[in-house]
């Protein structure tokens, strides 16, 4: 049954994904949410829209609502310091959603996860500090680490530097849980 064109309900065939340029917004998204829960469907939303929710500016619900959205994300570069049009009023969600992945959904971007430490003031800056700080690979953390200082020593970032020598005195005797979780909250 196709109803607004926003879900299809089989109960023989998969449900199969809509385009979000299908998708009426005049319809109240937490019941586009609610039909996936049940097992209607599975939507494919716009990234703009994601990250329009992100935006600080919104509401927590609006925010809450961007993030439970952001799961279902397969290619998270997306959500690494995005630029133009987006802006730093979507990190701090942005890192909240990446926060929320695995160890291996990360480890294709750890280099630029750690380029997010190049200022703590950045928005999402501690969020991205504790899920690092979390990351089990050591071996691999240590190596983009390696990488990054010595960018950080090229560029005579010295605030940079310090910030990832932390990481790794951190990584080193073990303190796996980061000061960031206050700031991270999921």
């Amino acid at each position: 049954m196709l109803s607004r064109g926003l879900y299809i309900r089989h109960r023989t065939v998969p449900c199969l994904p809509l385009s979000f340029s299908r998708v009426k917004f005049d319809m109240d998204t937490s019941r586009q949410i609610s039909c996936c829960k049940m097992g209607w469907c599975k939507l494919m939303v716009n990234i703009d829209y994601i990250m329009n929710l992100f935006d600080w500016n919104n509401s927590d619900e609006n925010q809450n609502r961007g993030l439970e959205l952001a799961k279902d994300v397969k290619c998270i570069s997306v959500f690494i310091q995005p630029g133009s049009p987006y802006g730093k009023n979507v990190w701090d969600n942005c890192a909240k959603a990446l926060a929320r992945k695995d160890d291996k959904e990360l480890e294709p971007h750890l280099i630029a996860l750690l380029e997010w430490l190049q200022d703590m003031n950045w928005p999402g800056a501690f969020c991205i500090l504790d899920r690092l700080q979390k990351y089990k690979d050591d071996i691999y953390l240590d190596l983009c680490l390696t990488i990054c200082l010595r960018k950080a020593k090229t560029l005579d970032d010295e605030t940079w530097e310090y910030n990832l020598n932390m990481l790794k005195k951190n990584n080193k005797t073990g303190n796996k849980t980061g000061d960031g979780s206050m700031y991270c909250s999921q």
